[in-house]
C-alpha cells in the first residue's frame, strides 16, 4: 500500500506542476499581454484611396507593436460611408478579423471592391481596424478611407502594377516593389503628345479612358522615382503587368517580365506597353513590349548635363568633369569632356578648347563623335593640340560616349594599356540627362 501511495504523490505532483503546459496561447489566455499595443497599416501609401468600380482585390498588410505573448484578433468593420459592405466592396477575412499570431507583428487584410451594372456616382466607404472586440490586447483603432469611382461598358479601366524581389537595407527595413520604384502610366496621342498620367506617388496606377477621343494612342510606363538605398545599392529589376477592363466586353492581363531598371530615373526609362485605337466605345488594344523608347525629340538633351568622365580602371579614377551640351539643327555638341583626367591624372592644363561635335541617329540611337580638335593643353610651357574621336549611344536617362584622345598620333589610352595603367579599350563618359 505504501508503495502505492508514493505513486499517487508522485503523479499528483507532476499534475500540479505541468497542468499548465497546456496554455495554447489563445482566447482567455492566463498568461498576461503587454500592454500599450499600437496597431499601424503599411502598403495603403494614400487615404483616401481611389479606385473604379471593377472586380479587384487589394492586399494591405496590419502591424502590431510590441509583439504579444497570445493572438490578437483585430477587427475590421465600416465606421462610414455611403458605399455598402457586401454589395459595393467585401472585407475578405475570416469573420471580418485578422489574427496576429503569438509572437508576431503582422497580418494581411484583402479588400475586394465589387462591379456591377447600375449608374452610380462615386461612392466612399471607410473602415476601421481594431476596436474594443479586440482581445489579447489593448489597441488605438486605424482608419482607412476608400472611394469608387462608377465604371460602364463604355469606359476601359486600366491597372498597372508591378513586382520584383525584396530589398534589404542595413538596418533590417523590408522593402517590396511598391516601396523601392515608383512607376507613372501614361497615354500619348499619335504625335507624341501625353494626354494623360496617371501619377499616384508610390502605389499602383489607375487610368480610366473614356474621355479619350477618337484616335490612335501609345500606353507606356515610366520609371519617375525610387527608393534611396545606402551608396551603390543596386536596385533590382522590375516586372509589370497591365490588367485591362472593359465592363461586360473584355479583359485581360498584358504581363512584362524584368520590364524595367529603378536604378534609372527619367522620363526615357519606358516601357511602351501596348497601342490603342479608340473608336467610340471600342477598344482595341495590341501589346507591344519595347523595353524603352528612344528620345523622340533632339531637344530633350538640350542644357546643362552632370556627367561622369573618364572612369580609368586600374588608374581608381573618376573624373567629375562638369559638361555642358547644346543642340542646333539636330546637332548635339559637349563641352568639358576629359578635361578633369588631363588636369588631375594626365597633369596638364587646359589652356584653349572647343566643343566636341555629337552626330546622334536618333532612330537607332548610335553615336559617332567624328575626330576633331578638343583642347590644347601646356605641359611645362609647351603646348599640345589634342583630337578626339569615337563611338557612343543612347540609353535609358544617359549618353554612353567611348572615346581616344589622340595628340599629333600618340593615342592616350592606348599608352595607358600598353604600360599596365588600365584594361579599358577607350576612355568613357556618361552623361545623365533629364
Amino acid at each position: 500500500m505504501n508503495y502505492i501511495k508514493n505513486i499517487a504523490v508522485v503523479l499528483l505532483a507532476f499534475l500540479v506542476f505541468t497542468g499548465c503546459d497546456d496554455e495554447d496561447f489563445t482566447g482567455h489566455s492566463s498568461l498576461t499581454p503587454t500592454g500599450g499595443v499600437t496597431i499601424s497599416v503599411s502598403g495603403l501609401p494614400t487615404s483616401p484611396l481611389s479606385f473604379i468600380e471593377k472586380d479587384t482585390t487589394l492586399t494591405f498588410t496590419v502591424e502590431l507593436f510590441p509583439a504579444q505573448i497570445v493572438d490578437v484578433p483585430v477587427y475590421i468593420s465600416q465606421s462610414a460611408g455611403d458605399a455598402s459592405l457586401g454589395s459595393d466592396f467585401t472585407i475578405d477575412n475570416n469573420n471580418s478579423r485578422v489574427v496576429i499570431p503569438a509572437y508576431a507583428t503582422s497580418g494581411t487584410v484583402s479588400i475586394s471592391i465589387m462591379a456591377d451594372t447600375e449608374a452610380e456616382g462615386t461612392e466612399s466607404f471607410t473602415i476601421k481596424i481594431g476596436d474594443n472586440k479586440t482581445d489579447n490586447g489593448t489597441v488605438t483603432s486605424v482608419e482607412v478611407s476608400f472611394t469608387i469611382g462608377n465604371s460602364t461598358s463604355s469606359d476601359m479601366i486600366l491597372d498597372l502594377s508591378w513586382s520584383s524581389a525584396d530589398v534589404f537595407s542595413s538596418d533590417g527595413a523590408i522593402y517590396g516593389a511598391e516601396d523601392i520604384v515608383d512607376i507613372d502610366l501614361s497615354v500619348y496621342d499619335d504625335a507624341g503628345v501625353e494626354v494623360f498620367s496617371a501619377e499616384e506617388a508610390g502605389t499602383f496606377e489607375t487610368a480610366s479612358l473614356d474621355a479619350l477621343a477618337d484616335g490612335t494612342y501609345t500606353i507606356a510606363a515610366n520609371v519617375a522615382g525610387n527608393l534611396s538605398l545606402e551608396p551603390g545599392a543596386i536596385l533590382p529589376i522590375v516586372s509589370l503587368q497591365m490588367d485591362y477592363n472593359q465592363l461586360g466586353v473584355q479583359s485581360g492581363s498584358m504581363p512584362f517580365a524584368d520590364a524595367l531598371d529603378p536604378n534609372q530615373v527619367c522620363s526615357d526609362n519606358e516601357l511602351l506597353i501596348a497601342t490603342l485605337v479608340k473608336t467610340g466605345s471600342t477598344y482595341e488594344l495590341k501589346r507591344e513590349g519595347t523595353l524603352w523608347l528612344l528620345p523622340s525629340e533632339p531637344s530633350s538633351l538640350v542644357g546643362s548635363f552632370a556627367g561622369q568622365d573618364s572612369n580609368i580602371q586600374g588608374l581608381g579614377f573618376v573624373g567629375t568633369s562638369i559638361i555642358e551640351g547644346s543642340i542646333s539643327d539636330g546637332t548635339v555638341q559637349f563641352d568639358g569632356i576629359n578635361q578633369d583626367f588631363m588636369v588631375s591624372i594626365w597633369g596638364e592644363s587646359v589652356t584653349t578648347s572647343a566643343p566636341v561635335t555629337l552626330d546622334i541617329d536618333f532612330a537607332t540611337g548610335e553615336i559617332t563623335i567624328a575626330e576633331q580638335f578638343i583642347f590644347t593643353t601646356d605641359y611645362n610651357g609647351t603646348a599640345y593640340d589634342y583630337t578626339i574621336y569615337g563611338t557612343g549611344r543612347i540609353e535609358p536617362c544617359q549618353l554612353v560616349l567611348e572615346y581616344e584622345m589622340n595628340q599629333d598620333g600618340f593615342l592616350v589610352n592606348e599608352w595607358l594599356i600598353n604600360n599596365g595603367y588600365t584594361t579599358d579599350e577607350f576612355f568613357t563618359a556618361i552623361v545623365a540627362y533629364p
